[in-house]
């Protein structure tokens, strides 16, 4: 079955060549949907798992709960949880004032950021794109609050293969994404009500061009204009000037457009596989299993009924009698075997899980034994690189967002933004840092001349207004005063030398 053209402009007309490789481009977008939609129940904890009538009997496995050994979200929050957007440097734009340097559009950025409660919304957008592989953001102008606002969107999954047939996908020049992105098309269900006041639901469609936003619904099958307010169904997005303002939906993506987790799926399969064997190892033979010769023991002592109402239940403290000789009976017991070994091929599964994903194995938290500090750090190299490097692709795409914001603001309140300067994503540093490892690093810096401004910023992580207060402040002007001082004594102290010496060479 082919997906419907989806989210292609709408009322185009293509030759059969184009028509074939749309085709082809719809079972391979089919493809990546699917992966898509089993990137988000693998992290969900959503997976195949099969368990035994026996099992099921005192394993919850009630509603939506399935039994699982989940690996595939610690893959996803060991990176997630360590990216965190501090602010925005914006070189370039820095003003002295008395107070010391400011920087007007640093502050703006940051100001929408926290406007928009991006703290806290940054973290979906960030668990999206690495979980999903890519996500969106889409930026508008709210005209009550008379500022840009910022909407987080997933990656459009279609009913047909079991998505929920809502979000975003981005079109880049001849499907490369390393080429010009061309637009990004959204996709959603839309409930409302008709002309006769009865309540219905009809698929929605917005294309987002650099210079322009079209509008579609779906309507007997085919894609129609949606006229609204006495458009057109497309929207000019441009500027007092005529200028496109660019693509309002920013896309963020993760590195080589694949889930984090894809390369764990299956041995995520495996472990679950092994968790449940083990469990059903140890059921049946992990603890000493009791038998009887002779004859059948039951609550009543009488013969053992067809129903076996009247079995005896076997339990610690429990005795076993019968009439008969000791010649003719015997009671014994099964010892129970080492589950370990069942274990340590759960935990040998969960080792390979860690090694083909550069998740520290600490992050799985199996074993009581603890690595040493040097270890650990060690460990945690690759995932400091795969963050760092998913810190570039992310903080592409916020500075993306800034830019579209700034666009906006100029145009819908005048705010004077100079739009030639680049933004620049400043980030948390992924790595643990102390105290202790803070004030070294800063010493050594002071050591090699850097300014403490630069240390502020670069070490400690301060904000462009922390820096200013900082600057301003009577501490900082007294040392900045001695410092100062000294030089000049230096000066004068080297002068007097010079002078000294040329007497002495003069005589």
């Amino acid at each position: 079955m082919v997906l419907p053209k989806l989210l292609m402009p709408a009322q185009s007309e293509i030759n059969a060549a184009e028509l074939a490789r749309a085709e082809w481009l719809a079972e391979e977008e089919k493809e990546i949907q699917s992966q898509i939609i089993k990137a988000r129940d693998y992290h969900d904890g959503e997976q195949p798992t099969f368990l035994t009538a026996r099992l099921k009997e005192f394993l919850d496995v009630s509603g939506d709960v399935t039994f699982r050994l989940n690996v595939c979200r610690p893959i996803v929050s060991a990176i997630t949880e360590r990216l965190n957007v501090l602010g925005f440097d914006a070189p370039g734009a820095e003003v002295e004032t008395e107070e010391g340097t400011t920087n007007p559009q640093a502050e703006w950025a940051w100001d929408v950021w926290q406007k928009n409660r991006m703290d806290e919304k940054q973290d979906v957008v960030h668990d999206g794109a690495i979980r999903d592989r890519e996500f969106f953001v889409i930026v508008d102008w709210d005209d009550e609050n008379g500022m840009p606002r910022f909407t987080a969107h997933q990656r459009y999954t279609d009913p047909q293969v079991d998505g929920d047939g809502e979000g975003c996908k981005a079109f880049y020049a001849n499907d490369d994404p390393n080429q010009e992105l061309l637009y990004v098309a959204k996709r959603w269900v839309e409930v409302y009500t008709d002309e006769n006041g009865k309540v219905k639901t009809r698929q929605r469609q917005t294309l987002y061009f650099p210079d322009r936003v079209e509008k579609y619904f779906l309507n007997g099958g085919k894609w129609e204009a949606f006229v609204e307010d006495g458009d057109n169904g497309i929207v000019a997005w441009t500027d007092a000037q005529g200028k496109p303002i660019g693509i309002a939906a920013r896309h963020f993506r993760n590195k080589d457009l694949r889930a984090e987790a894809t390369e764990a799926f299956p041995v995520q399969d495996a472990i679950n596989k092994s968790y449940i064997d083990f469990l059903a190892a140890m059921d049946t033979a992990g603890v000493r299993i009791p038998y009887t010769l002779g004859f059948i023991p039951t609550t009543d002592g009488k013969p053992l009924a067809a129903d076996a109402s009247n079995a005896l239940k076997l339990y610690p403290g429990v005795q076993i009698g019968t009439t008969k000789s000791a010649t003719e009976t015997m009671v014994g017991a099964i010892d129970p075997f080492d589950p370990t070994k069942l274990l340590d091929a759960i935990d040998r599964q969960i080792l390979y899980v860690a090694s083909v994903t550069d998740t520290p194995v600490s992050r799985f938290q199996f074993t009581k034994q603890i690595a040493a500090e040097g270890t650990l750090k060690e460990q945690s190299e690759p995932l400091f690189a795969k963050i760092e490097k998913r810190q570039t692709l992310l903080g592409n795409g916020w500075e993306d967002c800034m830019m579209v914001a700034r666009r906006l603001a100029n145009w819908r309140s005048n705010a004077g933004l100079d739009e030639t300067i680049q933004f620049q994503t400043k980030w948390a540093d992924p790595r643990t840092r102390t105290a202790k490892d803070m004030k070294e690093e800063a010493e050594a810096q002071r050591a090699a001349n850097v300014p403490d401004e630069e240390i502020w910023r670069d070490v400690f992580r301060f904000d462009e207004k922390k820096i200013a207060r900082m600057k301003n402040s009577e501490e900082f002007k007294a040392r900045l005063a001695l410092m100062k001082s000294a030089q000049l004594m230096n000066s004068a102290n080297a002068q007097g030398d010079a002078n000294a010496q040329e007497n002495a060479n003069g005589e």
